[in-house]
Parts: C-alpha cells; structure tokens; sequence
C-alpha cells in the first residue's frame, strides 16, 4: 500500500490486511484497539481528546475484568473472547461498582 493511494484504496488494503491477521490467528485485542484508536476516532471521526480519554478508560476496565475472568494478561485475549457473553457480565459488573461507589459518597 502506497502513501500516495485514494482513501478507498488504502482503506480496501487496510481491511484485507486486517483479514489476514485474522486468518492467521495473529490478531489480539491490542492491535484491534490500536487500530480503533488511530483509524477510526482519530482519522476518520476527528474526536476530541476527552472522547478518547474515555473510551481508553473503559477499556482499561475491560481489560482489568478480562485478566480476572479469563486469567491472562490483556496482550493474550483475542477479539473471540471478548464476545457479547463476556461484555454483559463487565457491564453488570461496572454499574454495580459505580453503583457503590456512588452510595459511599452520599453517606460522606
């Protein structure tokens, strides 16, 4: 892929490159949130820095619930494990945290 090519064609190249780590087995849920990070919110969508600042955070939620539940380190899980079945109980597991959280406070 040259720098020079349209955005449809580096876009098509990024995709099919994308599919042959995925076909290899060589894709993890790092490089898929890199790659989130750098092509869609900060080239494609021009977000500010809080929205970035938030997703990264949640993510890095994602990922300490991750290493628990599934007992690996966050370099190891693939965009497989990560399926809807394990993002449900996260989110329980969030908005009852926060729901803590938020009664501690009002008792201070």
């Amino acid at each position: 892929m040259s720098w020079h090519s349209s955005g449809a064609d580096a876009q098509a190249a990024g995709a099919a490159e994308w599919e042959a780590l995925a076909e290899r087995g060589r894709l993890n849920v790092a490089m898929s949130i890199e790659r989130f990070f750098t092509e869609r919110l900060m080239r494609q969508r021009n977000v500010r820095g809080n929205t970035i600042a938030s997703y990264r955070d949640t993510f890095r939620l994602l990922f300490m619930f991750a290493q628990v539940r599934l007992l690996k380190p966050p370099s190891a899980h693939t965009p497989v494990e990560l399926d809807a079945t394990f993002i449900g109980p996260f989110l329980t597991d969030l908005a009852a945290k926060r729901d803590t959280a938020r009664r501690r406070a009002t008792c201070v």
